[in-house]
């Protein structure tokens, strides 16, 4: 029986909701897909010099258990960064003044109804998260399409 990486699923993007300043990004996979994350994308915008930010995902998969994907880049205050988290480079984390990449495990299947939250340590008030993009490659479950 083929799994579900033999088969080619559909590309699609998920576009969350921007937060409110100094709030994190969240959004719920539809329950009818099964989702390979492929890369996740925000942009963070760091006002006050309070302190370092360190971008961070979260994956909630069931009641009592939540996966955190945190990345060692300190992005400091008064700065733009454009966020690629990127499903299967086995790269160390790549960050320059502008622009960020890390690595996400490979392949990161996640079934319909798992909620992803940027966790972004020491997010400040004025902060904000922007353009959030999911990309990933989706399959229809066959018992609730």
């Amino acid at each position: 029986m083929p799994s579900v990486l033999d088969l080619k699923g559909m590309q699609s993007t998920n576009l969350p909701a921007t937060p409110a300043a100094g709030a994190q990004w969240t959004t719920t996979l539809d329950l009818n897909y099964t989702y390979e994350i492929i890369c996740i994308h925000f942009q963070l915008a760091t006002a006050v010099a309070v302190a370092n930010r360190y971008p961070a995902i979260r994956i909630h998969l069931a009641p009592a258990l939540d996966v955190d994907l945190a990345f060692i880049a300190a992005i400091t205050a008064s700065l733009t960064v454009q966020v690629n988290l990127w499903a299967g480079i086995a790269t160390p984390p790549v960050y320059t003044a502008n622009y960020f990449s890390g690595s996400l495990p490979s392949p990161l299947i996640l079934k319909g109804g798992t909620s992803i939250t940027s966790a972004v340590i020491q997010l400040q008030a004025a902060d904000e998260l922007t353009d959030v993009q999911i990309l990933a490659r989706t399959w229809a479950n066959p018992h609730t399409a």
